[in-house]
């Protein structure tokens, strides 16, 4: 193996573990917020009807 080839080696990896962290990582946890019988979500509103449990 030459310099090239563990230099694309190392790149690789640390293009994995970027991906890695971005996708597999820690979310931010949400909740929603019931507003007139709306449930908001961020700015997605979402009606909620029918029985409630």
């Amino acid at each position: 193996m030459n310099a090239a080839d563990i230099g694309v080696l190392i790149g690789a990896g640390g293009l994995i573990a970027l991906l890695a962290c971005y996708f597999l990582g820690p979310k931010k946890a949400r909740l929603a917020d019931l507003r007139g019988g709306v449930q908001e979500i961020g700015p997605a509103e979402f009606a909620v009807r029918g029985k409630s449990f």
